[in-house]
Parts: C-alpha cells; structure tokens; sequence
C-alpha cells in the first residue's frame, strides 16, 4: 500500500510497507473468498457502533493468531480454533465484505499487527481495512498494486531458480498465471497497464492484451527451458 500511499501524501507506517512477497504456504486462510461489494472507506463498520467494531476486529485478530501459530510450528488446526476464527470471520462481515480476508492477508505480512490487533490496539488494522477500500475504488491504485505485486513475485521466482529450487518457482509462476487471468475481470486496470507493459517485462509495442501478454511471457519462460 506504501506506493499509492506516498503518491497521495498518506503517511503509512514503516511496519506497513510492502515488501516482496514471501513463498506462499497453504495454511488457513488459503481459500477464503468472501462475496458481495466492497466498502467504501467511509463506510467502513456503517452497522457497527465503535465498540462492537473493536470488539469484532479484537476477537477476528485472536482467533487469526492462534491459527496462524499452529501454522508456524506445523501443527493441525483444531476443531475449535477452526470454528472460532469461522465465527470471528462471520462477525467481521457487518464492518464490510472483505474485512476479514484483507486483515487477514495483513496479519500474514506481518504477523505482530495480528497480536497488536488482538490486544486492542485497533487503529493500524483500522488504516489497513481503509487503504484496502481504497484500492477497491479506484482502478489506477488497482494498477499500481498489480504493478507492485508482479514485479515482486518476478523477482522471487527468479531466486527461487537460481536457488534451484523449481518447485517453488512454479508455484510462483502458477500465482503470476492467476493474476494475469484475472485482469479479464477487470478491464479499467487491463486498460491502464497497457502503459506500463514495460514495467511488466512486455514490449511496449506489442497487440495483445497486456493479459495474454503476461500469460505468453511465463508460457516462454518454459520454453527458453528455465523450468519456472
């Protein structure tokens, strides 16, 4: 969120700063896809009173944590934690549609915004549910994220292949794949990278969709024989 941030003279934290996205590992929260429209940052907790909103982002926080530690140290998920953050998670609905899954890609960036969360200290998640919204709202912002987020998954294929490692680079590619599919679901963003398809690693004088150019790109990654 920091690029689009600075470029609108918000001041976002440096714990809050987009860094290259770790390898992904399935966990929890791995296919969590809430449905409905996404809030405007004014409308953030409309149905909710101040404190059943802290109350609401508090429990979602603990319930987040606790999962995410079985994670790091390779255990199941039990019964209970499940339902409890399934429950946290319902709750989170009434403050907006996606407000669970956006703390929660949050909380895997950085994990000690979830324990901060947890002990009521809501105001970061708070920031983050708006940026979020803001994103949402506004197509070039989407842009700039899709810009960020490739480039940054690029790069760790890239060392994930030197390293040797093509399991991993695959899964990397495979992320990059879904993104750029998914810019058929939104053409404002597709219409706006057009101009940037060299900061994507395309020609900038090439006809196709910036999409298919994406997808042709990481199908001529195979063939050149780099495996990812």
């Amino acid at each position: 969120a920091s690029d689009f941030a600075q470029r609108r003279d918000i001041h976002v934290p440096a714990s809050m700063r987009a860094k290259d996205p770790p390898q992904r590992r399935r966990g929890m929260f791995d296919g969590f896809k809430p449905a409905g429209p996404a809030p405007q940052p004014a409308a953030l907790a409309r149905d909710l009173g101040q404190f059943d909103q802290h109350r609401a982002m508090t429990r979602h926080a603990r319930a987040a944590a606790d999962v995410m530690r079985m994670n790091d140290r390779d255990l199941p998920v039990l019964a209970h934690q499940r339902r409890a953050l399934e429950q946290a998670r319902d709750a989170m609905v009434k403050i907006g549609s996606y407000a669970a899954k956006d703390l929660e890609r949050a909380y895997m960036r950085e994990p000690g915004l979830a324990s901060e969360t947890a002990s009521g200290r809501t105001q970061r998640a708070i920031r983050v549910l708006q940026l979020e919204a803001e994103v949402r709202a506004d197509p070039s912002l989407r842009a700039d994220r899709f810009v960020q987020r490739w480039q940054g998954l690029e790069r760790q294929r890239r060392a994930l292949h030197r390293e040797g490692d093509m399991s991993g680079a695959r899964q990397v590619r495979d992320r990059m794949g879904a993104m750029a599919k998914g810019l058929e679901r939104d053409p404002q963003v597709e219409s706006l990278l057009r101009g940037r398809r060299v900061e994507l690693g395309l020609p900038s004088n090439t006809a196709r969709s910036v999409g298919q150019g994406l997808t042709e790109y990481l199908g001529i990654g195979r063939g050149r024989g780099l495996g990812i």
